[in-house]
């Protein structure tokens, strides 16, 4: 990993989770998982792909129609397309990723104040 690259570290919990029912077990869901972060991968993918497709039956059109506007269309979608679609994924990931980060601040915060010694007051 890049030592300026930030992933956060997450503990495991420690109280028991509720085992879920069949179809969340099927499933690979429960109601504390995030189907979203599961879904990055293949949207990502599919986007790409897509982007990719576009650009090039942009040139091909293009190059067919003798068409510098389409040609040049297309060699834009095929060279930015692919950049600004990991753009959009990766600000989208961003938000579910600062979520873990604030429930892991959540959790470390209510630890510490179970573990502080109470005062008493005069």
């Amino acid at each position: 990993m890049h030592p300026n690259s930030y992933r956060p570290v997450l503990r495991k919990s420690r109280r028991p989770r509720p085992s879920p029912g069949k179809i969340q077990s099927f499933m690979g869901l429960s109601e504390r998982t995030l189907l979203t972060p599961k879904l990055a991968q293949p949207v990502y993918l599919l986007g790409l792909l897509f982007t990719l497709v576009l650009g090039a039956l942009y040139l091909l059109g293009g190059i067919l129609d003798r068409s510098a506007f389409e040609i040049g269309l297309g060699v834009l979608v095929l060279f930015v397309g692919p950049f600004y679609w990991r753009l959009v994924c990766e600000s989208w990931m961003m938000r579910y990723w600062t979520y873990e980060v604030l429930v892991e601040i959540r959790r470390i915060l209510k630890g510490s104040r179970k573990e502080s010694p109470k005062t008493e007051s005069p």
